[in-house]
């Protein structure tokens, strides 16, 4: 999944989870605001859901 992603998204991944830094450290190390190393977050995590359960989400999804 990792390899499919574009390199910021990589990075925003790799330094929250792997390096464990806050979304504010996040952000000053890619130079970017925190707001969006937040909203990027909530996206990927939403991909990365909906990759590893994509039936079982696409039924829950489907059915609101």
């Amino acid at each position: 999944y990792l390899e499919t992603l574009p390199q910021n998204d990589r990075y925003i991944l790799l330094l929250s989870y792997a390096d464990e830094l806050t979304t504010f450290e996040v952000a000053l190390v890619l130079d970017m605001p925190e707001a969006t190393v937040r909203r990027r977050l909530e996206v990927l995590r939403r991909e990365a859901e909906l990759s590893i359960r994509p039936a079982e989400t696409a039924e829950v999804v489907g059915a609101i």
